[in-house]
């Protein structure tokens, strides 16, 4: 815990639900369990150093890392990724942030739009990976994920091709489509 600066020391943490450190107060969240989890800090008086002594009691709520899932769409012919919690695991709003592999953040929010990326970096094409990061405003729990964008089911595919230099429909190339036969 952060204690404020008029804390009187001495006294010990103790819990019947969580590990604590009984001089620190520190949970260990390697143990904890998800919920809600009382703590306990009980001071002895002490007449010598003019201390009253006594307990007071607080809550903790311990949070599951948000876990997401990562559905493709199509929107107006726009391959787009939204991430959403999976099983109500996000325990309050949460912010997006969306990167390469070199670390380089697109986005933020709940979408990331391929086409705009793939605009953008020239030199990438499909199939590639990309990250996304999930904080939760006031709890701090985070977590990250990487999502593989095989193919484009929203492209565009043409009926015919009319190679006569006028840049439409000039080459007849389906790369990215998940075009099999």
């Amino acid at each position: 815990p952060i204690l404020s600066s008029n804390f009187t020391s001495g006294g010990v943490f103790s819990s019947s639900s969580v590990t604590v450190n009984p001089s620190t107060g520190a949970i260990d969240l390697s143990t904890a369990t998800i919920g809600q989890h009382q703590i306990t800090y009980t001071l002895a008086a002490n007449s010598s150093s003019c201390i009253v002594g006594g307990t007071n009691n607080y809550n903790v709520t311990i949070f599951d890392e948000p876990k997401v899932k990562i559905d493709e769409f199509c929107d107006n012919g726009t391959l787009t990724l939204k991430a959403s919690s999976m099983n109500s695991s996000f325990p309050d709003s949460v912010i997006y942030t969306w990167s390469d592999s070199n670390i380089i953040t697109y986005e933020t929010g709940s979408t990331f739009n391929v086409e705009k990326y793939l605009s953008l970096n020239p030199n990438i094409s499909l199939p590639f990976t990309i990250n996304v990061s999930v904080k939760g405003v006031s709890s701090g729990c985070s977590s990250s994920y990487s999502y593989d964008v095989d193919n484009n089911p929203c492209g565009f595919i043409p009926n015919g091709i009319s190679p006569n230099d006028d840049e439409k429909n000039d080459a007849f190339d389906l790369t990215g489509l998940g075009v099999n036969k």
